[in-house]
Parts: structure tokens; C-alpha cells; sequence
């Protein structure tokens, strides 16, 4: 038998005469009667969502539309129509009004003719979580769960018509808001204030056989983990394309790949810098056709190798600056390292996620790189380390402007004592959610 809560008052126990009254929180020990006063006189915010709660004909298909439609919020001017109905959803759909239409459509259903109340239509278009915005009304969709091509509903039926008075608990949904001023919060400051919280990571790039170890030494000796940026030894073919090029790795590099792999660092794809953009080391920008066939061959070899990855790129050199690389990019990868900038706050492009390299010198003092650590920590941001570990040397000199691994050190155990340093991967997949709502 379930344990019964008896509700008390002035130390006698009281027999209620309703329900509300009758039940208890066993946490507050406050009757739901009371919880529900409180709540009213607390909450300045209402949050809608599931918006069908019945047993119908058509329950499994609105089940299904409860999981493409996460929240909607609807003006009250649009509300107090009262027999609002969902007409459509489509994704990618082309019609005899449009080709590749991405929209949600809600209709009067007491009207005899079709009466359109509001159209939600799609700018996001990347088969992901996206709020759509129209007249100050609101609808939060889960593209994912609508087939390509595809339109789901496609009628103006009362059978779905929607449940506008139905409202959540506060705390299950705190994304789109309707305070008592009439005021809408957007999902992007939710979202910002959700996850946009202090994180760094640190990427050492090239996999260079012989600075890679005191790279690792540092992670160890401070307690972390970071990042290799892996570059396959590159071999090329007679063809103006790599298509007939070799990608390898040695077998004394995958020995130590593997270890490292063991001990918990994450190796990330870094295609050679032949052809992806124009320097003295990279040659030619090449476009599109050989940046493409170079990543494919980087995926392969580690796929061929058994080597672990978060379906990441780190881009070679400036790479990133060319939009159809970028493009490319996007249908192979989940997200990409740009050679380039300081750190990465709120809302931004997952394929271009900045790196603030450390380069220690009279112009960028050491103290001034903790500075940029400070900032990024105090402003919730995304902190991206990167290095080149061939480019510091063993003297040990500990001071503001030499490039040394002592330095180095004290650089990594500063930034490791205000946030630990983690794996790029793992930060990434908290912060989607947010990186998701990236609108170029």
C-alpha cells in the first residue's frame, strides 16, 4: 500500500473536504491546494507544450506530432480563436505554391473554407531544432522527426485541433515564456543562459612524432587531456586530383595513437594542407573537388586504422575562410576547429568554431595569454586552445616571453585551475542544443 500523508495544522491532524486539500507533498508537507496558491502567486512565466493530450482515433499520429512540435506559443489575440487547428508540417516538401518548403501551417477549423491563423515557415533548414518566429507567435520543432520530403497532417480537421489552454508544469520547460507583461523570452537567451557556461579544451596540432610526448607529459603532469590534431603522412599520385594519392600512417605513429587513445586522448581529423588553401606550404587553393577528395581519404585512413574520432575537422591553415569548403565539410563531419581566433561565446557556427592558438612572445607575454583565459571564463565562453607542440623548446626558461614547455605548462596548469580541461568532443555535444540554433 502506498504510504498516506496526513495533512496537519496547528499539531492536530485535520480531515479535509476536498481532494486539493487531501493531498500532500511529502517534501514541503503543503497541501496541492496550497502548492497551487503559491505557484500562482510565484510564477510570472507560462510554458506550453504537447499539444494534444487526448485518447482520440488519431492518438499515436498526435503523439508523433508532440515529438516534432516541442513547444509552440500562441498570441492571445490568436488564441481566443479557440478552434485552432495544425493543418500541416512539411519538410522539404515542393508544391504547386513553392519548391522545398520547410513550414508549419495552423488553420480555423470552424471556418467552411480553409482560414490560415498563422504559417510558420523554416530559414534554419538544417534538420535540427528550430524556432520559428512569426507575428510575435512561436513554434519550437524538431526537424529530425519529420521525413524528408515529406508533409505530415495534411488536412484542416478539428480532430487536431489544439489544446491552447493546456499548460506545464514551470520547471519542465523553461524555453519559450509568457510572463504576465505579455512578453515573449527567446529561445536564444534561454538557451545562452542554459549553456553557454565556462569551458576549455586544447588541441595540439600535426601529431609530430617527437614533440607529441611532451605534450602528452604536460597533460599528465597537470591532469588533463587534450586533443591531437592527426595529419596523415601524404604521398602523391600522378593525377591533378589526390584520388590516386596514398594516405598513411606509420606503424611507430599508430603504436602511439593507440596508447594515447587508451589513456583517454581524443585524435581528431586534420587533413594535409596540400590544396586547401594558398600558402608556400600548402601550394594552390585548390576548390572543392580536391578538398573534398582529400577529407574522404583522411576519414578513410583513420576508419582503416580503427581510430577513434568525434566526426570532428581541424582545418588545415585558413581553410575555413572558403564557404564551399566549409559546405563540404557539413556533409561528412558534425562540426569543425577553425586555425583561427579567440573563443567562442553563445550561439555560433559549429563548423567554425575559433582556437586561440598560444604563440608566447614579446608581443603576447604570457601574462596576456592568462588574461584571454580570464575573459573566456568570466564570459561563459568556449575556450579553444591550440599548439603547435614543435614550436617550443626544451630550456626550461620560466619567463613572460620565451616560447619554452615550462611556459607552456604553467599556461595549460593556469587554464586547467579555472575550468579542467576537456576533450573537444565532450564540450561540443553540451553545448549543441545552443550551437544548434546557429542561423548564417
Amino acid at each position: 500500500m502506498a504510504k498516506m500523508h496526513k495533512l496537519t495544522k496547528g499539531g492536530q491532524t485535520i480531515f479535509p473536504a476536498t481532494i486539493y486539500d487531501a493531498v500532500v507533498n511529502p517534501k514541503t508537507r503543503k497541501s496541492l491546494a496550497t502548492e497551487i496558491s503559491d505557484l500562482e502567486k510565484k510564477t510570472d512565466k507560462v510554458y506550453y507544450h504537447s499539444i494534444y493530450e487526448d485518447d482520440s482515433i488519431r492518438s499515436q499520429e498526435k503523439r508523433r506530432i508532440n515529438k516534432i512540435i516541442k513547444e509552440l506559443y500562441i498570441t492571445p489575440e490568436k488564441a481566443s480563436i479557440g478552434t485552432i487547428s495544425l493543418g500541416n508540417i512539411r519538410r522539404n516538401v515542393t508544391t504547386s505554391t513553392g519548391a522545398g518548403q520547410w513550414n508549419v501551417v495552423l488553420y480555423d477549423s470552424s471556418k467552411s473554407e480553409t482560414t490560415e491563423v498563422v504559417s510558420f515557415s523554416s530559414i534554419n533548414k538544417k534538420g535540427s531544432l528550430e524556432l520559428l518566429e512569426q507575428d510575435g507567435n512561436y513554434c519550437l520543432i524538431d526537424w529530425s522527426e519529420v521525413d524528408d520530403g515529406k508533409t505530415v497532417i495534411a488536412t484542416t480537421s478539428s480532430e487536431y485541433q489544439l489544446n491552447i489552454s493546456y499548460i506545464s508544469d514551470i520547471n519542465n520547460f523553461p524555453i519559450i515564456a509568457l510572463s504576465t507583461r505579455q512578453t515573449i523570452i527567446s529561445l536564444k537567451d534561454e538557451y545562452i543562459k542554459m549553456y553557454n557556461t565556462p569551458a576549455i579544451s586544447w588541441v595540439d596540432d600535426d601529431f609530430n612524432l617527437t614533440s607529441v610526448p611532451k605534450i602528452k607529459n604536460i597533460c599528465d603532469e597537470v591532469g588533463c587531456k587534450c586533443d591531437f590534431g592527426l595529419i596523415p603522412e601524404y604521398t602523391q599520385g600522378t593525377g591533378d586530383y589526390p584520388i590516386d594519392s596514398i594516405y598513411s600512417f606509420s606503424e611507430e605513429q599508430l603504436e602511439l595513437i593507440k596508447q594515447y587513445e587508451l589513456e583517454g586522448f581524443h585524435m581528431q581529423i586534420h587533413p594535409v594542407h596540400k590544396g586547401w588553401y594558398t600558402s608556400a606550404s600548402a601550394g594552390t587553393y585548390q576548390g572543392r573537388a580536391w578538398t573534398e577528395q582529400s577529407l574522404i581519404k583522411t576519414i578513410r585512413v583513420f576508419k582503416d586504422n580503427s581510430l577513434l574520432n568525434d566526426s570532428c575537422i581541424i582545418y588545415p591553415g585558413g581553410s575555413s575562410n572558403f564557404s564551399d569548403t566549409v559546405e563540404m565539410v557539413k556533409t561528412w563531419l558534425e562540426f569543425g576547429i577553425t586555425a583561427v581566433g579567440k573563443y567562442n561565446v553563445g550561439i555560433h557556427n559549429s563548423y567554425k568554431l575559433e582556437r586561440y592558438f598560444i604563440r608566447i612572445s614579446v608581443s603576447n607575454t604570457k601574462t596576456q595569454i592568462k588574461a584571454i583565459i580570464d575573459e573566456a571564463v568570466e564570459k561563459g565562453a568556449w575556450l579553444i586552445l591550440g599548439t603547435h607542440g614543435y614550436d617550443f623548446n626544451d630550456s626550461g626558461t620560466i619567463d613572460e616571453i620565451t616560447p619554452s614547455l615550462a611556459n607552456l605548462k604553467e599556461i595549460i596548469e593556469y587554464a586547467n585551475s579555472k575550468i579542467n580541461i576537456k576533450p573537444i568532443g565532450e564540450i561540443y555535444r553540451l553545448r549543441k542544443p545552443m550551437l544548434d540554433l546557429f542561423i548564417e
